[in-house]
């Protein structure tokens, strides 16, 4: 898997890709929230 270390991080790759299409209409600091929930960002 291209970069990827299991089939399930690849899933979730495609997941968040494709959630991130839907949230579009989420304001900018909604999703900044989200990610620093997720621990992606400080």
């Amino acid at each position: 898997m291209a970069g990827y270390s299991s089939p399930q991080e690849f899933v979730e790759h495609v997941l968040e890709k494709e959630l991130s299409k839907i949230e579009e209409s989420e304001s900018d600091e909604e999703i900044l929230n989200k990610l620093k929930g997720l621990g992606y960002i400080d």
